[in-house]
């Protein structure tokens, strides 16, 4: 089968949809040989609208191909190859005031609607992405299939104290730490973190620091000035984009995991934070009580005194993190991209 594959995502960094159509791209090859793969890369550089609306459309009728395949929740206006889109959150209808930008919100109220229409089936990350796609958009059941995503088969307890060593060496991590990982915007409660970790016992922070791990999103800025003004701010780090070849181990070296969002489309940091075998705490709302299961300790990301409560409790008590752990490393075995890679070909394979 000849399939078209939307690589828009593929270059430069990658955190997100990079990530997710790098492994599923990887994962497909490598199970279906025979399958040939038409990647559509943004080589010139265009803006989104341009590579999805013109360009796109343009090379999809003159290539052809049996089936598109778009980790992209969009789909050219014009278009008439059989089409699967995956769709990973709703954020810019659900929480606008979490969403950066006001011509990529129009575009995607603009588009998305129409794309879900003209899909012939639609991947949904989490059984709460399925839900809010057929309670907002009235999209049939039928026409959705949940695919859970899963952490790469590198995040994993790394039991080589070199390697280790020579990551921390690398980002200067301190002996200590309790981790968060992801993109620094307002989405994600970072300042909550923030105000929580600064409210624990000065005890456990002379010992374990705080690790802020990825880029620097919208609001970042505003988060820092806040930072400023705070007296007892020594022991938080900000770690700019990680290398994803050391994100395993920076893992396996944290005490803790906090991951206190606002709302998920998935959450795979907290799979990854578990598959390395990290005690984890993180939030009772959208997907992530799906995804987390009983092996986190889910709060009210809102509630900052429960947080910080919560994180004082684990670090403190070495049999509540032991549990912690154990039931982690349990939940993530649960999830593995060839089960994600299969689901998504048998689809592919019933709609081309």
């Amino acid at each position: 089968m000849k399939i078209g594959f939307n690589a828009y995502f593929l270059k430069g960094l990658k955190s997100g949809i990079g990530r997710y159509s790098s492994n599923i791209l990887l994962g497909m090859r490598a199970c279906a040989r025979s399958n040939r793969y038409r990647l559509y890369e943004n080589k010139m550089n265009l803006n989104k609208f341009v590579f999805e609306q013109i360009y796109l459309p343009i090379k999809l009728l003159f290539d052809r191909p049996q089936l598109y395949f778009s980790p992209s929740i969009i789909l050219p206006y014009f278009i008439y190859t059989p089409s699967v889109i995956v769709v990973y959150d709703l954020i810019f209808d659900l929480f606008p005031q979490f969403y950066r930008g006001r011509i990529n919100s129009f575009y995607l109220k603009l588009f998305f609607p129409r794309s879900l229409r003209r899909a012939r089936a639609i991947i949904a990350i989490s059984e709460s992405t399925k839900h809010d796609l057929m309670r907002l958009y009235n999209i049939p059941e039928k026409k959705i299939t949940v695919i859970h995503l899963a952490a790469a088969k590198e995040y994993r307890i790394i039991y080589d104290q070199d390697a280790l060593v020579r990551v921390k060496r690398k980002y200067s991590l301190p002996e200590n730490y309790i981790l968060f990982v992801g993109t620094v915007e307002p989405r994600k409660n970072v300042r909550g973190l923030l105000r929580a970790y600064l409210s624990l016992p000065g005890r456990i922070r002379e010992k374990h620091s705080l690790v802020i791990c990825g880029q620097k999103g919208w609001g970042y800025d505003s988060l820092q000035r806040w930072l400023v003004d705070q007296p007892t701010r020594n022991g938080i780090i900000f770690l700019d984009y990680v290398e994803e070849a050391d994100l395993p181990a920076v893992y396996n070296m944290a005490a803790l995991f906090v991951y206190p969002s606002y709302y998920e489309g998935f959450g795979l940091p907290i799979l990854e934070a578990m598959a390395c075998g990290v005690p984890t705490i993180t939030s009772s709302v959208s997907s992530i009580p799906e995804v987390a299961g009983e092996a986190a300790i889910l709060i009210d990301p809102n509630n900052i005194g429960v947080l910080s409560d919560k994180i004082k409790s684990v670090l403190e008590n070495e049999q509540v993190a032991g549990n912690l752990k154990d039931k982690g490393l349990a939940q993530a075995k649960k999830y593995s991209w060839g089960k994600t890679v299969q689901q998504t070909l048998e689809l592919i394979n019933s709609n081309s």
